[in-house]
């Protein structure tokens, strides 16, 4: 969800410790009750100050400003379908917001509230799981903290977590070299002609016998043609359509549609169509009916596809240009 926040939030008003019950009643809250008409339009950061003063007797701003924006986070900032981190000892809980704020007179400490969904089936999720920069703001002092730069790696640890995964160093490792090497797809130094020539040099590292790059001016549907040879030594030709594409652009039919007429003309045996973004499930759709209807053989590769390839296999020297 594009514009997500994160925030970790501690149940514990007046410390008393409210984990169970957010659970049990699918709401996160906070406390100062005696704080009222937070809920009303138009109100500054610095209205929910002067409440909090006068509520409570505070005469020290400073001591007023740290209450008031935790109030002013949970009932101005926070929206819908942000998440909501809540430590525990030795574990934590993460929920996503589903609805407005609002004011229940009849609780004795936490009034503010809001309704949530618990993800990962309100299951407790082991710190240890957690990465380092998210344990590491657990542990910071505060009722609210805005964590929104943690969003990937908050829902990196949810999926962790309903997968039944252990801190794994090797796994950790791998997904952040997956995501440089995508990184660096997209936004190093590369162009639709060196992503070409990247290409010819990847078929070559596994294997080809020859890459070669056509020309604009003799591009029949596919952007690189390779040879390899099977292992009872049958030839076979792998045409190659290139997609310089980035995030937010998923790749359509056109690209399939260009590498099946080419496999019909005899440019290749068998198609592959990579792109350096995301793929629309209508590509996906179109290959499957070529297959079936037509035989003809074209695979697809996302750009997150491609960079696990490079770092699964190996394929270091083909970026070496």
């Amino acid at each position: 969800m594009e514009g997500r926040n994160a925030f970790i939030l501690r149940l514990a008003p007046l410390g008393r410790d409210l984990t169970q019950e957010a659970l049990e009643k699918d709401k996160v809250f906070v406390g100062w009750k005696e704080v009222k008409g937070l809920l009303e339009e138009g109100l500054s950061l610095y209205d929910v100050r002067e409440r909090v003063k006068a509520a409570y007797g505070i005469e020290d701003n400073r001591s007023a400003s740290a209450s008031a924006r935790f109030l002013w986070d949970f009932l101005k900032v926070m929206k819908p379908g942000d998440y909501v981190v809540v430590p525990s000892p030795g574990h934590f809980y993460v929920a996503e917001i589903t609805g407005n704020p609002y004011y229940d007179e009849s609780h004795p400490v936490a009034a503010y509230r809001r309704p949530v969904r618990w993800l990962n089936d309100k299951k407790p999720i082991p710190r240890e799981l957690a990465s380092a920069a998210l344990q590491a703001r657990m542990k910071a002092r505060g009722t609210l903290m805005d964590t929104s730069d943690l969003v990937t790696d908050i829902e990196r640890v949810v999926e962790d977590a309903k997968r039944g995964a252990t801190p794994n160093l090797a796994r950790e490792l791998r997904a952040r070299m997956v995501k440089a090497v995508h990184e660096e797809l997209i936004r190093g130094r590369m162009n639709p002609d060196r992503f070409e020539k990247l290409l010819a040099r990847l078929a070559q590292a596994m294997g080809a016998l020859s890459a070669t790059v056509v020309s604009r001016r003799k591009d029949q549907g596919a952007d690189v043609v390779a040879e390899f040879k099977l292992m009872d030594g049958i030839p076979v030709s792998v045409g190659i359509q290139a997609k310089f594409y980035q995030p937010g652009n998923p790749m359509g039919r056109q690209a399939v549609d260009q590498l099946a007429q080419a496999l019909r003309e005899g440019v290749a045996q068998v198609g592959l169509v990579v792109t350096t973004g995301d793929v629309s499930e209508e590509a996906y759709q179109v290959a499957e009916e070529y297959r079936n209807q037509e035989n003809l053989r074209i695979g697809i590769l996302s750009g997150k596809e491609l960079a696990e390839l490079i770092v699964d296999k190996g394929l270091w020297s083909a970026l070496d240009f």
